[in-house]
């Protein structure tokens, strides 16, 4: 998983704490991104991990 979100300028992710999942292919993740908070979902879609919700805030 990369360090960073998509965004107009790189900012790392830090802080980063997996939480569990609510299914096998689904998993959550919370981290700070540069002042923000960020909480992430992942899903395996077509055999991949993607971001189906992003939460920054």
């Amino acid at each position: 998983m990369p360090n960073e979100l998509s965004s107009s300028a790189a900012v790392p992710l830090t802080e980063i704490e997996w939480k569990v999942g609510t299914g096998r292919w689904e998993a959550v993740c919370s981290a700070r991104s540069g002042a923000d908070h960020v909480t992430m979902l992942f899903k395996v879609l077509a055999g991949n991990w993607q971001i189906i919700y992003l939460h920054r805030g």
